[in-house]
């Protein structure tokens, strides 16, 4: 990346100042962490991946008008994105309860449900990412109104677009993190769609297809995230 300058660094990603004011670069890295955070290391070749997986996944909500920052893959590990004025908080989507949410609920671990779960976590570095509701939004002024209604339409139709694809490529899309921006007034979808923000299985085997993979088996999985990106994009 030459000289240009980190604006974070998130261990798995790292974003840079891009060549023009309403552009940054994302970078992804070979460094893996578990869901739980209990396991970090290092895979080559990963990070490549992770940007082919999620220029494919913005590419394809762009094609059914879900906007997002995406603008172009610009390398094998890095993607231009539009710079957006952060909403700072996560949005959750969970379309099966498994662990913790399962038992929180009583239901059998995995559960499928029948509409998804979609949760809000509050990202700001003096917190320690609590769940939050729309009257919390309010009350904190983390955002107007109509950002609420299209990130909301923007969740239900994302949810409604790649859930499919997902299932067409036997994979469960258990559940997936986003995170979204404004730019010019317009609310758009940021962040990245990989196995580190998402829970993927199987549909036949159930095998962890995720980053959680790292824990059970680090030797394999690249090889699985391959095998991930390849299912997606109609490879082999």
């Amino acid at each position: 990346m030459g000289n240009r300058k980190v604006i974070y660094d998130f261990g798995n990603k790292k974003v840079y100042e891009g060549d023009t004011e309403t552009h940054l670069i994302q970078s992804f890295t070979d460094t893996v962490t578990s869901h739980n955070g209990k396991k970090t290391g290092r895979l080559k070749g990963k990070g490549k991946i992770y940007d082919a997986i999620s220029a494919y996944l913005f590419e394809y909500l762009q094609s059914y008008h879900v906007s997002t920052h995406f603008s172009e893959k610009i390398s094998e590990s890095e993607m231009k994105v539009i710079r957006t004025e952060p909403i700072p908080f996560d949005v959750v989507v969970r379309n099966i309860a498994t662990g913790p949410v399962a038992r929180q609920f009583g239901l059998k671990d995995p559960s499928d449900l029948e509409s998804p779960f979609i949760e809000y976590y509050y990202n700001a570095d003096f917190v320690k990412y609590p769940q939050i509701n729309e009257s919390h939004i309010y009350a904190l002024n983390l955002a107007e109104s109509e950002d609420i209604r299209n990130m909301s339409m923007k969740i239900t139709k994302s949810n409604a677009v790649l859930k499919p694809l997902f299932d067409r490529r036997n994979i469960k899309l258990a559940e997936f993190r986003i995170r979204f921006g404004i730019f010019e007034g317009r609310v758009m979808i940021t962040g990245e769609f990989n196995p580190d923000t998402c829970r993927l299985r199987d549909s036949i085997t159930n095998e962890i297809l995720d980053c959680d993979r790292f824990i059970k088996d680090g030797s394999r999985t690249v090889k699985i995230y391959q095998e991930v990106h390849d299912r997606l994009t109609g490879i082999g």
